[in-house]
């Protein structure tokens, strides 16, 4: 990345956390990555321009090693030996690709290469769900006519599911505030149904998981 680039990364950086839903934006310089590059030339390109050294440019970019292709990607050029003459490449004109590693989903364009590291810890496994229960909750709120604004009671039945119940337990104030909800922390999980707590609505998780949800609004 120059440093226009990374300026403008660091400037959205929380947009850009917001939109695609990741924890965390490292920018790393090409010298810094762990990504295997592969690259090649772009014959379209090249060859109006090489003629004849086409296929000893295509060798010689072909070989470039992981320094060479870093050292391109940061200047934007890089100076070949073709038949005893100095011939200047231009990133422009090669294709630069990274392969996949083990964790990690990679893709290229450009000079840019993104990778997601797509390993689901059991701490953003347990805040997915608490993502979910909060979006459930959400949209039974609408469904049973509460006002944006209305507060509520809530309790929620993890049905034995220890995933659900790790999750509730981590992220219990997260859900509290995003529902609006003025259940005290130590009561929001609950095993049996609450006798005023409101009807029980079966709600359907991701992964196979399920709970039960109760939900009623606070008078006043």
């Amino acid at each position: 990345l120059d440093s226009t680039m990374r300026e403008r990364l660091l400037a959205v950086k929380e947009l850009v956390l917001a939109e695609v839903n990741v924890k965390e934006l490292e920018l790393l310089d090409p010298d810094q990555t762990r990504l295997t590059k592969r690259i090649k030339p772009d014959f379209k390109k090249l060859g109006k321009r090489l003629g004849r050294q086409m296929k000893a440019a295509a060798a010689a970019i072909s070989g470039l090693d992981q320094a060479g292709i870093a050292r391109l990607e940061a200047e934007g050029r890089v100076r070949l030996a073709l038949d005893g003459e100095a011939v200047e490449v231009a990133v422009d004109e090669v294709e630069i690709t990274a392969e996949n590693v083990p964790g990690l989903s990679v893709a290229s364009d450009g000079d840019l290469t993104v990778a997601l590291d797509i390993t689901i810890t059991e701490e953003l496994a347990r805040e997915g769900i608490a993502r979910e229960l909060v979006s459930r909750i959400q949209g039974l709120r609408k469904d049973t006519g509460l006002e944006v604004t209305d507060r509520i009671d809530l309790h929620i039945l993890p049905n034995g599911d220890t995933r659900v119940e790790a999750a509730v337990r981590a992220h219990a104030p997260h859900i509290l505030a995003e529902t609006l909800a003025l259940t005290p922390e130590d009561q929001v999980l609950v095993r049996e149904p609450v006798p005023a707590g409101g009807p029980l609505h079966e709600v359907e998780l991701t992964d196979g998981l399920a709970c039960r949800l109760q939900l009623v609004p606070i008078a006043g």
